[in-house]
């Protein structure tokens, strides 16, 4: 997380909040994702693996908000086949800037959120909870709170406050924590002629004794070989780096480490026969202002 520019590492909790026009409060579930399908991992224990390969979980009651953040129109039922609960028809609510309900009907999917709006699309007890209580032009208050948990503090969502997620954290108070598996993924082999899973390349964020971020990557000169998540671990666990507390970020194909306009790792897809670097969604950046040192 950084907060006022200053970069921490810690452990945080999301608690998102639906009140109703009488005062009656529930939990929602998640944000900007099919409701039914709760990817990659359990965000509660109601949510049920359905699928390992993508890994899939699976909650017939939910309730999911969606911001103009997400680009497209909304998920329709059945956009997943490994996740029978998304086929649910469901209930939708429109909200504009304000919080006023603009449109509240059966069904649900294919429209865009209204900018500075809000949509909320609920399946099983979750539909029914907003078909019970929104018609048109009701008030619905959203509340997301952030949770600190290593310092026992909420802090609030502004401008301020970025975050980058993490699955696991190799360093902690400077100590490899002993709940550190070796790898991700175990040590099953990958594609033919591929390196192990475990040994794919490894993408690390953390912050030094000065309280300053540092970026680290570690891969081969021709392929995206790596290191073990222990052994990258260790490797950082250096006097010479002084890191305290580093976190593990996607890896694989996915570590992509580029500095001024020259990108310092090697491809690792293939497209058409030629070996390229993989597209991914998202970055992390260090540099000037925020806009890019090479920005024009």
């Amino acid at each position: 997380m950084i907060q006022y520019g200053i970069p921490y590492i810690t452990k945080l909790l999301t608690d998102m909040r639906l009140t109703a026009p009488t005062g009656e409060t529930i939990r929602i579930d998640d944000a900007d994702r099919a409701p039914g399908r709760v990817p990659h991992c359990a965000r509660d224990q109601f949510d049920v693996k359905v699928s390992a390969s993508p890994l899939v979980y699976s909650d017939p009651n939910e309730i999911v908000v969606f911001t103009d953040d997400y680009g497209t129109p909304v998920p329709a039922p059945g956009v997943d086949p490994t996740g029978a609960a998304t086929t649910d028809q469901g209930f939708e609510v429109v909200l504009d800037a304000n919080g006023v309900v603009t449109d509240a009907h059966q069904g649900r999917g294919g429209i865009t959120v209204p900018t500075g709006g809000r949509i909320l699309q609920g399946i099983g007890t979750g539909a029914a909870w907003l078909r019970a209580r929104f018609v048109r032009d009701d008030r619905a208050t959203i509340d997301t709170k952030l949770h600190d948990v290593t310092m026992d503090r909420d802090i609030p969502l502004d401008a301020s406050v970025d975050v980058v997620s993490s699955f696991h954290q190799l360093l902690r108070n400077g100590d490899i924590p002993a709940e550190l598996p070796n790898s991700c993924s175990g040590t099953r082999p990958g594609d033919v002629n591929a390196t192990l899973i475990c040994t794919d390349s490894r993408t690390a964020l953390g912050t030094d004794v000065k309280g300053h971020p540092v970026l680290v990557t570690l891969t081969g000169q021709a392929n995206e070989d790596g290191d073990y998540l222990r052994a990258f671990a260790t490797l950082l666990d250096s006097q010479e780096l002084g890191l305290i507390d580093v976190i593990n970020l996607d890896g694989g194909g996915s570590t992509t480490l580029v500095t001024g306009t020259q990108v310092r790792t090697p491809p690792t897809d293939v497209e058409n026969g030629v070996k390229v670097h993989r597209k991914v969604a998202d970055t992390v950046y260090t540099g000037v202002g925020g806009y890019g040192m090479y920005a024009k």
